[in-house]
């Protein structure tokens, strides 16, 4: 499967003033993807997945956030490679 998640660009009220107008931050697409394979006779599922597959940064915001974007609505650690195995008894 895959999945993307957008979020527009938005105008940080809470920084200081650059020419007489608040900071606009650029918007932001991240990219996941995922696999996954059930081997039934043994009751076992593989998924294979990467979150943020281009390694794409959340924009800056200064101002109001402590480590310079918003964690409400971004994640900061970049490419995530995840790789859950389940076995039902």
């Amino acid at each position: 499967s895959t999945s993307a998640r957008y979020v527009d660009s938005v105008i940080n009220t809470g920084s200081l003033l650059v020419n007489g107008q608040f900071v606009r931050a650029d918007d932001y697409l991240q990219n996941d993807i995922n696999v996954r394979y059930d081997l039934e006779p043994l009751k076992t599922r593989v998924i294979v997945g990467v979150e943020n597959v281009f390694d794409e940064m959340p924009p800056w915001l200064e101002g109001n956030f402590s480590n310079g974007f918003d964690e409400r609505s971004f994640h900061s650690r970049g490419r995530l490679y995840y790789s859950p195995l389940e076995v039902r008894f």
